[in-house]
């Protein structure tokens, strides 16, 4: 867990005293506190007898969100101490929800991802040129302890807010781009490493990186990494436009691998050539130009996105394009780019078709035998790997990836392995089968009996073969 990473980092001498109204919901209530009683005070001019019902308790879930909502105040806090408390006492109520220890519904979670994360991605690049603020003015220039003890836990509460996936699907494409930007220039800050435990805290800032691409919603985090590429990336001088664009560049990289995966989860294609086409059109201005003109990597990603989609869906990616009106007058680049990638791969497509038996059932039946197949494998069947080669062997077309990515490592690695078995059973099988079709055919078969016109023949040959050898022998002795 990131705690155990950071465990250095808290200060030994620092012990927070939380109040009961700051308790986590789950936790154990302090001694002190459990023989308070609260007797209800009866009033003189009733009539003798009648009871009043004390007030009643405030139900779990309303303790939970109130502390929840405290909680996020204290950590929106100008005054930083208060503000790292709060981030403290945010830590603990998602690391008890994790361990579903907590009452706090995941409602008010999600309702307030984006508010919090926004909130965060502000705080994380202050409290960070704090700590280094802090570090270079000091005597010794140097970090001294407990100074990274913010940068911490603005890290934890990021890091326990994306690992949560309904939060981290729930984080706006705006503030993507802001807390994705700040965490980027984070891992170019060569202050950074020299900060308290600044090895850790790199560490921490690329796990929390990959959280958010492996957990955020897919169309934002694409929309987002394209902007980045751009407009997004264009701050400081020429090295750390460069540095920026390369760390943008492997994210995005990471992000097409499972392209296939993420189509078949629902990514907005439309959404995503938009953003494609106002990044082409943005070429046309000198920033851009002179930009592109010193790193042209980014515009070679953006080709290679386009590339990949039009591998994946061929020609029906123009049904996404349809907000992109085809101009006869001027030349559009995304247009000329598309028409280049989709005939490619309908070339590709053709010749693999010539060569391969053709799936023609709907693309939903497909998917559905996919999912029986990997049922058959979770529940023990062998011969549920041996469908599954069978059916990426027919539909190639057709990812898996989607689901491995739901599975442990250890039954991915599972069922690597057992489709390579199948793969090397099969040219096994094909070696066998070629040998035993050679050695079929240079074995005629031998006929158990002849007629008589051919056994006179037969001895006729014989007879000719015989007379010749013997005139081959005498005429060296007569000579």
């Amino acid at each position: 867990m990131l705690e155990t990473k950071f465990k250095s980092l808290e200060p030994t001498s620092i012990d927070v005293d939380y109040t009961p109204s700051s308790r986590t919901p789950g936790s154990v209530r302090r001694p002190g506190s459990a023989s308070r009683t609260h007797t209800p005070v009866r009033n003189p001019s009733a009539p003798p007898g009648l009871k009043f019902k004390a007030s009643p308790a405030p139900k779990p879930v309303d303790e939970a969100a109130m502390l929840w909502s405290k909680s996020m105040k204290r950590a929106s806090s100008e005054d930083l101490p208060e503000s790292i408390e709060g981030m403290k006492q945010l830590c603990h109520v998602l690391l008890d929800f994790a361990k579903k220890t907590s009452d706090l519904d995941v409602t008010t979670l999600v309702n307030s991802a984006d508010k919090l994360i926004f909130k965060l991605s502000e705080k994380v690049a202050f409290i960070f040129d704090k700590a280094i603020q802090d570090m270079e003015s000091s005597s010794t220039r140097t970090a001294e302890p407990g100074s990274s003890r913010g940068c911490k836990y603005v890290l934890n509460t990021l890091m326990h807010s994306f690992q949560l996936s309904p939060m981290a699907a729930a984080v706006s494409e705006p503030t993507l781009r802001k807390i994705m930007k700040s965490l980027l220039l984070l891992l170019l800050n060569q202050a950074v490493p020299s900060l308290e435990e600044g090895g850790q805290l790199l560490k921490a800032l690329n796990v929390l990186m990959l959280k958010i691409l492996e957990n955020a919603n897919r169309t934002s985090t694409f929309l987002s990494l394209l902007w980045l590429l751009g407009e997004g990336g264009g701050d400081g001088d020429k090295s750390l436009r460069t540095k920026f664009s390369d760390l943008s560049i492997k994210c995005t990289i990471k992000m097409v691998k499972n392209l296939s995966a993420s189509i078949e989860e629902g990514l907005n294609l439309e959404a995503i050539m938009n953003a494609v086409n106002e990044f082409l059109g943005s070429l046309e201005k000198p920033a851009m130009r002179e930009r592109l003109a010193q790193d042209d990597k980014p515009l070679r990603m953006v080709k290679t996105i386009l590339h990949e989609l039009c591998k994946c869906v061929g020609k029906d990616i123009y049904g996404s394009m349809l907000q992109i009106p085809r101009s006869q007058d001027k030349k559009q680049l995304i247009y000329t780019y598309v028409d280049l990638y989709t005939s490619m791969t309908s070339t590709v497509r053709t010749a693999s078709q010539n060569n391969a038996n053709v799936d023609t059932r709907p693309l939903q039946a497909r998917r559905e035998e996919l999912a029986g197949i990997f049922q058959k494998i979770g529940e023990g069947e062998g011969v549920g790997l041996q469908d599954l080669y069978k059916f990426t062997q027919e539909c190639p077309h057709i990812p898996i990836d989607g689901h491995l990515s739901k599975t442990s490592e250890s039954f991915q690695k599972y069922i690597r392995d057992g489709l390579e078995a199948c793969a090397r059973q099969s040219e096994n099988d094909k070696e066998n089968r070629s040998s035993e079709e050679v050695s079929s055919k240079s074995e005629q078969p031998r006929r158990s009996s002849y007629s008589i016109e051919e056994l006179r023949q037969r001895v006729e040959r014989a007879k000719a073969l015989l007379s010749t050898s013997q005139n081959d022998t005498k005429s060296p002795a007569s000579s």
